[in-house]
Protein backbone atom coordinates (compact mmCIF):
# COMPACT_ATOMS: atom_id res chain seq x y z
CA UNK A 1 0.00 0.00 0.00
CA UNK A 2 1.32 3.25 -0.94
CA UNK A 3 1.64 6.03 1.73
CA UNK A 4 0.05 9.71 1.14
CA UNK A 5 3.24 11.19 0.04
CA UNK A 6 4.49 8.17 -2.63
CA UNK A 7 0.70 8.30 -3.74
CA UNK A 8 0.90 11.75 -4.41
CA UNK A 9 4.36 12.18 -5.88
CA UNK A 10 2.60 9.25 -8.80
CA UNK A 11 -0.41 11.03 -9.37
CA UNK A 12 2.05 14.39 -10.26
CA UNK A 13 3.82 11.96 -13.21
CA UNK A 14 0.12 12.00 -14.58
CA UNK A 15 0.44 15.73 -14.73
CA UNK A 16 4.12 16.30 -16.27
CA UNK A 17 4.66 16.64 -19.80
CA UNK A 18 4.62 13.31 -21.90
CA UNK A 19 8.02 11.86 -23.35
CA UNK A 20 11.23 9.84 -21.40
CA UNK A 21 11.04 10.69 -17.84
CA UNK A 22 14.23 12.49 -16.55
CA UNK A 23 16.35 10.48 -14.61
CA UNK A 24 18.66 12.15 -11.84
CA UNK A 25 21.66 9.83 -10.64
CA UNK A 26 23.67 10.87 -8.19
CA UNK A 27 26.86 8.84 -7.29
CA UNK A 28 30.73 9.80 -6.16
CA UNK A 29 31.67 6.39 -7.68
CA UNK A 30 32.33 7.31 -11.58
CA UNK A 31 32.17 3.57 -12.97
CA UNK A 32 28.87 3.01 -10.79
CA UNK A 33 27.68 6.70 -12.24
CA UNK A 34 28.51 5.78 -15.56
CA UNK A 35 26.94 2.28 -16.17
CA UNK A 36 24.03 2.88 -14.86
CA UNK A 37 23.33 6.15 -16.85
CA UNK A 38 24.18 4.05 -20.08
CA UNK A 39 21.60 1.83 -18.77
CA UNK A 40 18.83 3.90 -18.53
CA UNK A 41 19.55 5.96 -21.30
CA UNK A 42 19.29 2.65 -23.59
CA UNK A 43 16.17 2.24 -22.54
CA UNK A 44 15.36 6.04 -23.41
CA UNK A 45 15.75 7.78 -20.60
CA UNK A 46 16.93 11.05 -20.36
CA UNK A 47 19.25 10.99 -18.02
CA UNK A 48 21.91 13.72 -15.27
CA UNK A 49 24.61 12.60 -13.90
CA UNK A 50 26.14 14.56 -10.55
CA UNK A 51 28.91 13.45 -8.36
CA UNK A 52 28.55 15.76 -5.76
CA UNK A 53 25.83 17.22 -3.63
CA UNK A 54 25.88 20.71 -5.25
CA UNK A 55 25.96 19.27 -8.69
CA UNK A 56 22.33 17.35 -7.82
CA UNK A 57 21.00 20.32 -6.27
CA UNK A 58 21.94 22.35 -9.98
CA UNK A 59 20.40 19.78 -11.45
CA UNK A 60 17.29 19.56 -9.56
CA UNK A 61 16.63 23.11 -10.36
CA UNK A 62 17.72 23.20 -13.96
CA UNK A 63 17.13 19.05 -15.27
CA UNK A 64 13.56 19.12 -13.16
CA UNK A 65 13.74 14.99 -13.06
CA UNK A 66 10.98 13.23 -12.31
CA UNK A 67 13.10 10.37 -10.14
CA UNK A 68 16.35 10.67 -8.51
CA UNK A 69 19.00 7.65 -7.33
CA UNK A 70 21.38 8.97 -4.91
CA UNK A 71 24.08 7.10 -3.35
CA UNK A 72 23.83 6.84 0.68
CA UNK A 73 28.03 7.25 0.92
CA UNK A 74 28.57 10.41 -0.95
CA UNK A 75 31.91 12.07 -0.01
CA UNK A 76 31.30 15.48 1.79
CA UNK A 77 27.64 15.22 2.13
CA UNK A 78 25.52 11.82 3.09
CA UNK A 79 22.75 10.64 0.80
CA UNK A 80 20.80 10.93 3.57
CA UNK A 81 21.11 14.87 4.19
CA UNK A 82 21.09 14.82 0.14
CA UNK A 83 17.60 13.48 0.16
CA UNK A 84 16.19 16.29 2.79
CA UNK A 85 17.99 19.10 0.85
CA UNK A 86 15.95 17.90 -2.39
CA UNK A 87 12.12 17.14 -0.14
CA UNK A 88 12.62 20.98 0.66
CA UNK A 89 13.02 22.33 -2.58
CA UNK A 90 9.90 23.00 -4.57
CA UNK A 91 10.57 20.85 -7.49
CA UNK A 92 11.80 17.82 -4.66
CA UNK A 93 8.59 17.36 -3.60
CA UNK A 94 6.88 15.55 -5.61
CA UNK A 95 10.02 13.73 -6.94
CA UNK A 96 10.46 9.65 -6.32
CA UNK A 97 13.69 9.51 -4.67
CA UNK A 98 15.67 5.98 -4.19
CA UNK A 99 18.40 5.31 -2.22
CA UNK A 100 21.02 3.41 -3.07
CA UNK A 101 23.69 1.99 -0.76
CA UNK A 102 25.66 -1.18 0.01
CA UNK A 103 23.54 -2.10 3.04
CA UNK A 104 20.23 -2.13 4.60
CA UNK A 105 18.40 0.57 6.17
CA UNK A 106 15.36 1.20 5.14
CA UNK A 107 13.86 3.14 7.81
CA UNK A 108 16.27 5.70 8.24
CA UNK A 109 16.02 6.34 4.38
CA UNK A 110 12.43 6.51 4.97
CA UNK A 111 12.73 9.19 7.41
CA UNK A 112 15.06 11.18 5.34
CA UNK A 113 12.40 11.55 2.71
CA UNK A 114 13.48 8.37 0.39
CA UNK A 115 10.32 6.17 -1.31
CA UNK A 116 12.57 3.77 -2.02
CA UNK A 117 15.99 2.11 -1.05
CA UNK A 118 18.23 -0.22 -3.33
CA UNK A 119 20.83 -2.37 -2.23
CA UNK A 120 24.06 -2.11 -4.15
CA UNK A 121 25.41 -3.89 -6.82
CA UNK A 122 22.01 -2.85 -8.26
CA UNK A 123 20.90 -5.40 -10.81
CA UNK A 124 20.14 -3.37 -14.41
CA UNK A 125 17.00 -5.34 -14.88
CA UNK A 126 15.83 -4.41 -11.36
CA UNK A 127 16.71 -0.73 -11.92
CA UNK A 128 14.88 -0.33 -15.24
CA UNK A 129 11.86 -2.40 -13.56
CA UNK A 130 11.82 0.12 -10.96
CA UNK A 131 12.15 3.26 -12.97
CA UNK A 132 9.32 1.88 -15.35
CA UNK A 133 6.90 1.23 -12.55
CA UNK A 134 7.75 4.24 -10.59
CA UNK A 135 7.61 6.70 -13.44
CA UNK A 136 4.95 4.75 -15.69
CA UNK A 137 4.37 4.84 -19.34
CA UNK A 138 7.05 7.87 -20.28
Amino acid sequence: MKSGAEASRGDAFAAQDSGPARILLVDDDADVRESAGLVLRLEGYRVDLADRTAQALQSIEAFKPHLALVDIGLGSESGYDLARRIRALPAGRDMVLVAMSGYEDTERSAESGFDMHLIKPVDPDALLALVREKTGAF
